[in-house]
């Protein structure tokens, strides 16, 4: 579990969801979600996910060099 490793990290995790959606949640709680989930599960999302009419980014730095790779990118 990402950002779960020190307290400090599972202290601003529990702050942020109560903070956010007003309710925490046990580290087996987010276990037991986790495991529920099934490939099926994750099939359904990826047309929402993926949607490339929806797709942004953002370059930073020098992109002469790779504006061919990043045209291709784009369309």
């Amino acid at each position: 579990m990402l950002g779960q490793e020190s307290t400090s990290g599972r202290m601003n995790s529990i702050g942020k969801s109560e903070l956010l959606r007003g309710i925490g949640y046990t580290e087996e709680e987010i276990m037991q979600k986790i495991e529920k989930v099934e490939m099926d599960d994750i099939m359904s999302i990826i047309p929402y996910v993926m949607d490339q009419s929806n797709l942004c980014g953002a370059f930073v730095g020098r992109m002469k060099k790779q504006a061919d790779a990043i045209e291709r990118l784009l369309v």
